[in-house]
């Protein structure tokens, strides 16, 4: 998680990320229990294959904002769940060129300077799955 014990107040930086990926299978048994076994650590980002969904739209985690494809017609295969720690101080763009692919463009509210000097930071959520014995990622 951020360490903020030298920086002013509103300044934010991002210093530890910690990043899970899994893939539900659409389960939601799978996502409750994966949720339910980090809701203690202190996780930045949790990326997921095929989510579970509740009518087409992704399920809430508690402390954590969820983000998907917004691909009309198909169903979403990637999401991509923010801590909400990060969502006071940071803006976030999501661009999905298609159903198995999620990017995430994570900026400052303020226009400074997020990791490692960088200004903006980018997370991508890919899907793999097979279409006429081609895979699509």
């Amino acid at each position: 998680m951020p360490d903020e014990s030298n920086d002013p107040p509103g300044n934010t930086r991002l210093q530890n990320l910690t990043i899970i990926q899994h893939n539900c299978r659409g389960s939601n048994l799978v996502f409750l229990t994966l949720f339910s076994l980090i809701r203690t650590r202190n996780i930045s980002f949790v990326c997921l294959q095929d989510p579970p969904l509740y009518q087409e739209e992704l399920l809430r985690a508690p402390c954590y904002l969820g983000f998907s494809s917004n691909v009309i017609g198909q169903k979403k295969r990637v999401a991509t769940y923010v801590n909400c720690f990060f969502t006071e101080c940071f803006n976030y763009l999501c661009v999905s060129p298609v159903a198995d692919v999620l990017h995430l463009l994570i900026s400052r509210n303020n226009g400074g300077k997020v990791i490692g000097g960088y200004e903006r930071f980018s997370l991508i959520t890919t899907y793999n799955r097979q279409v006429d014995g081609n895979n699509t990622v």
